[in-house]
């Protein structure tokens, strides 16, 4: 016969115990995949704040706000997630009414904490789409900060209040019982500030978001056949061995030429610099950043490429364009980059609701409820688990959906920290231009 173990499960609205037996067999499964689920969180998230501060194109404003999501979400799995397995486990909380009162203060404050970090990453990717050129200006690690402080302070309001307005966690039966308040006022106070209205403001600005993007697309689509201007005509009159003799000149920095001559090319040794013409998100160039200007003869002028933090790197031209070409191109690439972190947020924001709103709707609606509704603790737990599960989703959709941190993940796991730069560099190198090598 299976050998049983004894579960004691604490009802919902009451310190009375209902106590079953469950196979060993199925605790110790649960006990694994919470363990999993545990170690997931911790890595995943420390992968995402380890490749922020060690390779330097992603240390830029906007992913400050990406390292404050993750250290949340770090912080979810190293505090709250293994003293919610004992508590799981064991079927009752073996630490006492202080612990239980700190730990569901954690609990809360840093469940909204990683809520409120992605509110605020929505309202920077809003702005960034609406107001591209005035927000531009102020987008700087100050204003990040700024956001990561609102989101932080708010976070510790909500969890911190209950407890100077005497909403005390429920710690009956000895201290063997810990749940968040379950008064009425409370849930409302709580799911309202912690979820319900960051989820009311992302969904708004996503929308928006969302229509903008479509009609930049829609409006790019009828532009397609019409893509050269009265400039693109007189270039494309020139006669193609024209072409290749300017694209052959040697570089000259000081004479005055009709010809944009693209000082954005590919380095000697195969290592690419902080280059303008990137899809990513951590460099996202400015049309003063392609063109500067030196000599404005006949509407033209020499480009350089904007240099990075790296310094001056060995070039060679690869392409004569004129201003219009590469306002096109800039264009283009910006509204690529921007629809790309648009998709992303998508994923993280659904994964976010699936994860969240099951749990949020039961634990407002079980205390209006009251006695009518009784809820199995099975359920709670399980629902509970399902957001904190979505701690270890956001580290993934990186690995997923943002090749900046794939090469990254992929170093540091392989404990190649000393070399990531040059190995970001390098898949740059590819991902621009190809394998020259063949």
């Amino acid at each position: 016969m299976e050998n049983l173990t004894n579960l004691t499960l604490f009802n919902i609205d009451s310190t009375t115990t209902v106590v079953y037996q469950t196979p060993q067999s199925v605790t110790l499964f649960v006990l694994v995949i919470l363990s999993v689920l545990t170690l997931a969180c911790i890595l995943g998230n420390s992968l995402v704040i380890l490749a922020v501060f060690m390779v330097h194109k992603l240390k830029t404003p906007c992913n400050l706000l990406i390292v404050s999501l993750a250290v949340s979400d770090w912080l979810v799995g190293l505090i709250v997630m293994p003293l919610a397995i004992v508590k799981e486990i064991l079927g009752y909380w073996p630490f006492g009414a202080a612990a239980c009162s700190m730990w569901t203060t954690f609990d809360v404050m840093l469940c909204t904490a990683s809520i409120l970090n992605l509110m605020m990453i929505s309202i920077d990717r809003y702005l960034v789409i609406t107001r591209p050129f005035s927000y531009s200006q102020t987008r700087t690690s100050k204003l990040m900060a700024g956001y990561m402080a609102i989101a932080w302070f708010l976070s510790i309001l909500i969890s911190t209040t209950p407890l100077m307005v005497g909403w005390l966690p429920v710690t009956g039966d000895n201290g063997h019982q810990c749940m968040v308040n379950q008064e009425i006022g409370y849930q409302i106070y709580a799911t309202c500030g912690a979820f319900y209205l960051p989820l009311l403001v992302m969904i708004a600005l996503y929308g928006k978001i969302f229509v903008i993007s479509r009609a930049i697309s829609k409006e790019e689509s009828k532009n397609k056949p019409h893509i050269m201007d009265n400039d693109d005509r007189k270039d494309s009159d020139s006669s193609s061995e024209t072409r290749r003799r300017a694209e052959s000149m040697p570089l000259k920095e000081n004479k005055p030429t009709t010809v944009i001559e693209s000082q954005l090319s590919l380095p000697l040794d195969g290592n690419v610099a902080n280059q303008t013409i990137y899809e990513s998100e951590a460099s996202e160039p400015t049309e003063r950043d392609y063109l500067k200007p030196t000599d404005h003869q006949n509407n033209h002028m020499i480009v350089h490429a904007h240099q990075g933090h790296h310094g001056s790197w060995p070039l060679k031209k690869i392409s004569v364009a004129t201003i219009a070409s590469v306002r096109r191109l800039l264009h283009r690439r910006k509204h690529k980059h921007n629809t790309h972190a648009i998709k992303t947020l998508g994923v993280i924001m659904g994964l976010f609701t699936a994860c969240w709103l099951p749990f949020f709707v039961l634990a407002l609606t079980a205390p209006i409820c009251g006695d009518k509704c009784s809820v199995p603790p099975l359920v709670w737990g399980a629902l509970i688990w399902l957001g904190y599960a979505n701690s270890c989703f956001n580290p993934v959709i990186y690995a997923r959906f943002n090749k900046e941190f794939r090469t990254p993940f992929k170093e540091i796991l392989c404990c190649r920290c000393a070399s990531i730069n040059q190995a970001v560099r390098h898949d740059d190198y590819l991902h621009q231009y190809g394998d020259v090598t063949h």
